[in-house]
């Protein structure tokens, strides 16, 4: 499956970021295939469009593809986009930090193979609020340099990230004990 979707990320094991209980895991969305850019970019504005207006009547699993939702205390994790047959864990299953519990993939509203992590303060990723997110490592590439930063919060964009500076004037509610690196190993 590498070959079709060229990229070294696809299939690469995805772990628990914290101690915690799944309370949502979806598995059986096939795979995306061939993607068509003008199809796509419809696909996105319609998405977009559909979205902003109302939020009743989306189906997580069209937009998420397989994924797991977890919770610690009031703080919920989304890991979306795994691919089919890889996830691993079950509603009620207890997991520790690193636990492999699925695989990256290219399901739901995807255009191409990669994880989609999220911190949220409701099990309902449609309704839900984001949390700041500190990560215990990760690595930001600087003027063509990659360069590890310890206890960050990553911010904006993949253009903004490369000259971020970690923010330590924020408290984040969850303090994630696996670099991003564990997260998604690729």
């Amino acid at each position: 499956m590498d070959e079709v979707f060229g990229t070294h990320r696809w299939g690469q094991p995805v772990h628990a970021a914290f101690d915690g209980e799944i309370v949502e895991a979806v598995d059986g969305v096939p795979e995306r295939h061939w993607l068509h850019a003008v199809r796509e970019s419809w696909l996105a504005l319609k998405n977009t469009f559909v979205f902003g207006l109302t939020r009743r009547g989306l189906d997580p699993a069209r937009l998420a593809g397989n994924h797991i939702i977890m919770r610690t205390g009031e703080t919920y994790a989304l890991y979306a986009h795994l691919a089919p047959g890889s996830v691993a864990v079950t509603r009620g299953h207890e997991v520790r930090t690193g636990e492999v519990i699925g695989r990256v993939g290219h399901t739901g509203n995807s255009t191409a193979p990669h994880l989609h992590f999220q911190l949220m303060d409701s099990a309902d990723p449609l309704k839900a609020n984001g949390v700041p997110c500190a990560f215990a490592e990760y690595l930001v590439q600087r003027d063509g340099q990659w360069e590890r930063v310890e206890r960050g919060i990553p911010t904006g964009s993949s253009a903004s990230a490369r000259s971020h500076r970690p923010r330590t004037e924020v408290t984040p509610v969850v303090d994630v004990r696996v670099g991003l690196r564990e997260i998604c190993q690729g």
